[in-house]
């Protein structure tokens, strides 16, 4: 699948943030692009800047300003507050709404297609959502007892549960419809 040039100055501002810094050779390596591609990204980064080069010893490396390393860490936030919630909206989605498609839950979830279907399929596999063909190649996701189980628990959780920063310090209970 082909990345938008987001995705790749993503990639190259959360590889940069786990090392610290690297060289060119190694980052182009790493992520899989060819360096004349890199060097063009690299300059967009180091316009906005987010990216800079350093004299390590004899080496020239990349490594992070600290506007870039303000990104790095908003983007680990945001990708952890979205592993952290998506399973139970989406088990609150096909509570709501019952079967449906993938399209449908994507619109609904805010979620890409691959990070959508890859928690569908965790959770198909844990029992919490089961797909159903509807029709002869209609693909549905529905939630199971057990889905519900675990969604009426985490409700039930969010009632006494003190305020947490996880949706922008609302309660928890504030996350279900009343």
């Amino acid at each position: 699948m082909r990345q938008s040039r987001l995705e790749h100055y993503l990639e190259v501002i959360q590889f940069l943030g786990q090392q610290n810094f690297t060289k060119l050779v190694v980052l182009a390596e790493k992520i899989g692009v060819d360096q004349v591609l890199l060097e063009q990204r690299l300059r967009f980064l180091a316009e906005q800047g987010l990216v800079e080069q350093k004299i390590l010893g004899n080496n020239v490396v990349l490594c992070l300003t600290e506007d870039g390393k303000k990104v790095f860490n908003y983007f680990v936030k945001s990708q952890r507050r979205i592993a952290a919630s998506a399973p139970i909206n989406i088990l609150l989605i096909l509570a709501e709404q019952g079967p449906s498609k993938l399209l449908w839950l994507m619109y609904k979830t805010s979620l890409s297609r691959d990070s959508l279907k890859s928690f569908l399929d965790v959770m198909v596999k844990q029992g919490l959502v089961e797909e159903k063909r509807l029709g002869k190649q209609m693909l549905c996701y529905a939630i199971t007892h057990s889905g519900l189980s675990v969604l009426k628990s985490f409700k039930d959780a969010a009632e006494v549960l003190p305020p947490f920063n996880l949706w922008g310090g609302e309660s928890y209970s504030n996350f279900f419809p009343k």
